[in-house]
């Protein structure tokens, strides 16, 4: 028998259907059921809906049925989503992240569709403001200003953290302005990442430098023993302060020492910081020279970046969390820009451990915390303020003269030695720890023959190290045991040659003082430490 392709086409349906075939002959089709000839048309239906949007976007959609005209359309949630009446329709806008439902309902009758935002943890290019001083203001200043900037200004979702990924700043005049170009990356829990570029103007202002008019001193107790406040003093507007900071975490238990600047004013405050901040370091000499060291980079061209405090805030200048036997030492300058308060209070507290969440966390590991979190309203002290210190000592620079003759015994230039008074004259600062002594040297050649002369540290004062600022140079010496030395410079005079050696340097926090730097002809085994009768007695 042969079958016809209509007839194998009949078959496979028949045979899909389960449709019975009899050998050789095909069987008749059963009657199909007579066919509805259109659907009963639905009430109210959501239709162009999405079910997922991000923040910001918008969405046309509409709704349809018997009943559409009358329907009342709306969001579960307004800080998700906002349902608007439009032309032809209705319009969806992202506002928030987190999930929401859009309902139709009319007669009773509803459709919901739900609607998930997602949302940027912050979107870009954004533009920013950053202001510092300094003459010029180093490349670090600007650095640390784009920092407190892009941490503290970015327009981000709550709870995100933003990161500079790329940034390349450099040194500005008085009175410049520059636009740095910073990748910024943007991340948080529930949060699509976003990087993109923002835009910092950093404006160098152009104001006057003033020397710092005293010397906070911290360090009474040096051991902690507990909690507690430790400093407390009025800043006045526009009379800078240097202030150092020394502890050493004497107790089992973890501490946290935080120094700030609080404005219980109605007024908006500047302050001008130049930070200096070691990590918490088992070693004190060590906590020390880093304290100095970034502290004596931006001084000495004074530079210093402007922060803000908004009435009734506190600006963290100094957080960080001690363990047993740690030490943290700090050395900076502040100064109360004129055009708001008359003052601020700067007090230092020990504080027992408490929760850092988000960037607190990060304030906690910078040297600078306000770049991290910057001013935070006052909610809870804690601790009441402690009198006015009188570790308070005017005028913290000593300004030396010395002279060296080539060929001559060696010229010994002592530092820490002279004790400054405090201001009320009942106390004396044996070390000066933390005062700039500024060195005016003269050395000459009165020989007919070519002399070569070093500049040399000795640790003659116990184990120490020393900062010196020379030349625009800071040096940093290694660490020293006592009567150890280190050579910072080899100079060169011819027959009657005369130079200058003009340096700074401060005693560091840790190191045992009074030290000395020694001129003297190259290979002399003169030193402080060797002189006649002279007897080692560690100073701290």
């Amino acid at each position: 028998m042969t079958i016809h392709c209509a007839e194998w086409g009949l078959l496979l349906v028949m045979a899909a259907a389960r449709v019975p075939v009899s050998h050789g002959h095909l069987t008749h089709l059963p009657k199909a059921a007579p066919a509805k000839v259109a659907l009963k048309q639905a009430n109210i239906a959501l239709v162009g809906v999405p079910s997922l949007l991000y923040k910001g976007q918008t969405r046309a959609f509409s709704v349809v049925g018997a009943r559409a005209a009358a329907a009342v359309v709306e969001s579960s949630d307004e800080q998700v989503v906002k349902v608007t009446k439009a032309s032809g329709g209705y319009r969806i806008q992202a506002i928030g992240a987190g999930q929401a439902n859009v309902t139709a309902v009319a007669d009773g009758e509803a459709h919901v569709t739900p609607v998930i935002v997602r949302a940027y943890a912050a979107m870009f290019p954004q533009s920013l403001r950053a202001d510092v001083v300094g003459e010029p203001a180093a490349a670090e200043t600007v650095r640390g200003a784009i920092e407190y900037a892009v941490q503290t200004q970015a327009e981000v979702e709550p709870g995100v953290n933003v990161k500079i990924v790329d940034v390349h700043p450099c040194s500005l005049a008085p009175g410049d302005a520059h636009d740095f170009s910073a990748r910024v990356r943007a991340y948080g829990q529930g949060f699509m990442t976003g990087e993109g570029i923002v835009t910092i103007k950093v404006h160098n202002l152009d104001l006057p430098p003033k020397r710092e008019t005293e010397l906070w001193f911290s360090d009474n107790p040096e051991k902690l023993e507990g909690v507690g406040p430790l400093f407390a003093s009025k800043l006045s507007s526009d009379a800078p302060v240097r202030v150092l900071f020394h502890h050493i975490n004497d107790t089992k238990d973890l501490l946290f020492l935080k120094l700030q600047a609080v404005n219980d004013s109605d007024q908006a405050a500047q302050l001008v910081v130049t930070p200096g901040g070691s990590p918490p370091d088992m070693n004190p000499v060590r906590a020390g020279i880093r304290a100095a060291d970034e502290f004596v980079r931006g001084w000495q061209t004074n530079s210093g970046e402007v922060v803000n405090l908004p009435p009734h805030t506190s600006l963290p200048i100094a957080l960080r969390s001690l363990a047993p036997q740690q030490t943290e030492s700090g050395l900076c300058a502040l100064r109360l820009l004129p055009g708001g308060p008359d003052s601020l209070l700067i007090r230092e507290d020990v504080s027992p451990p408490f929760p850092v969440p988000g960037r607190w966390g990060e304030a906690v590991a910078w040297s600078a915390p306000w770049r991290a979190v910057g001013a935070t309203k006052i909610l809870d002290w804690h601790l009441p303020p402690s009198p006015d210190t009188q570790e308070i000592y005017p005028n913290p620079y000593q300004e030396v003269e010395a002279t060296y003759a080539a060929g001559s015994k060696a010229t010994f230039i002592r530092i820490g030695e002279e004790a400054l008074a405090a201001r009320d004259a009942t106390r004396h600062l044996d070390g000066d720890y933390g005062v700039v002594y500024n060195v005016h040297a003269v050395m000459n050649n009165p020989n007919a023959v070519p002399e070569d002369v070093e500049f040399v540290f000795e640790a003659s004062g116990g184990y120490s190290g020393a900062l010196v600022v020379l030349d625009g140079l800071v040096l940093q010496t290694p660490l020293l045991q006592p009567h150890c030395e280190y050579r910072l410079r080899k100079y060169h005079l011819l027959p009657g040659e005369s130079k200058e050696i003009r340096f700074s340097t401060v005693p560091l926090s840790g190191s045992s003082y009074p030290c000395t730097f020694d001129l003297r002809q190259v290979g002399s085994k003169e030193s402080y430490g060797n002189l006649p009768g002279m007897k080692w007695s560690p100073k701290k």
